[in-house]
């Protein structure tokens, strides 16, 4: 796009990594959402099922879609797999090179050119991430709370949070927290140890937040809150998700 375009640009949302604000011509600040870790890698689980067309699955696994679970999935993740890129990765990345048609730098040129989201995760991306939130991001969200999450940005940047959101893809997953045997929750820890470590801090600061703006006591949010709730009793039912439906279909 010409810059002229780009300038006209208010808002862009997605799964951008961090430097997508190198193609932004002008001042700009991100806002990032957070994810408790493990629902955030049960997730990918369920997506790694349904997202992906099931020709492909064969290029990642050896065995059955039908009999790949959540315990072939965490030593799948173990073994350098699809599961690779955290949250943690994707604050410290310039990832943007690749999608760009650059050249992508090597683990040699990693410091030189930044961090590539498929590297593991290190102390030193840790801290590269830590940096970029402190820097770089004017508000960080936690999705476990929403309705505060999504009351408070929008406040911060002034749109209109009367409109409480659907829960459309709220997807009953095939497996949930509570099923985790003890092993694999230590497991999946240890695969998101930095994820965990980032995920506490962003609850800290978001918590701050919450108490500083007296979301709790404001009478705007109450209503609000009152409003998403009534909105989710709407949307709860399995065909109202487009996850759970390709995940019946793909089951059949």
């Amino acid at each position: 796009m010409p810059d002229a375009e780009k300038l006209k640009t208010k808002v862009i949302t997605g799964h951008n990594s961090f430097g997508v604000h190198d193609f932004v011509p002008g001042p700009c600040a991100y806002f990032t959402f957070l994810r408790n870790p493990i629902d955030g890698f049960l997730s990918q689980y369920y997506w790694f099922l349904t997202g992906i067309p099931k020709n492909e699955h064969q290029k990642h696994i050896g065995i059955p879609l039908e009999e790949f679970g959540i315990e072939q999935y965490v030593v799948y993740a173990e073994n350098n797999g699809y599961d690779i890129v955290t949250s943690t990765n994707w604050l410290a990345t310039h990832w943007h090179g690749e999608r760009a048609g650059k050249e992508v730098p090597t683990a040699v040129s990693i410091k030189q050119n930044g961090f590539l989201a498929q590297e593991r995760c290190t102390e030193e991306i840790f801290e590269q991430a830590i940096k970029n939130l402190e820097t770089h991001y004017a508000f960080i969200g936690i999705t476990e709370k929403y309705a505060e999450t999504i009351f408070l940005l929008n406040k911060m940047m002034g749109w209109d949070y009367s409109i409480p959101f659907p829960h459309t893809n709220r997807a009953k997953k095939p497996v949930q927290k509570s099923e985790l045997s003890p092993d694999i929750l230590e497991r999946i820890k240890k695969l998101r140890f930095y994820d965990f470590k980032l995920y506490a801090m962003a609850k800290e600061w978001f918590s701050n937040l919450v108490e500083k703006e007296g979301v709790y006591q404001d009478p705007v949010f109450l209503s609000y809150q009152k409003d998403v709730e009534k909105n989710r009793l709407e949307t709860q039912s399995p065909s109202d998700s487009i996850y759970i439906r390709e995940f019946l279909e793909r089951k059949k």
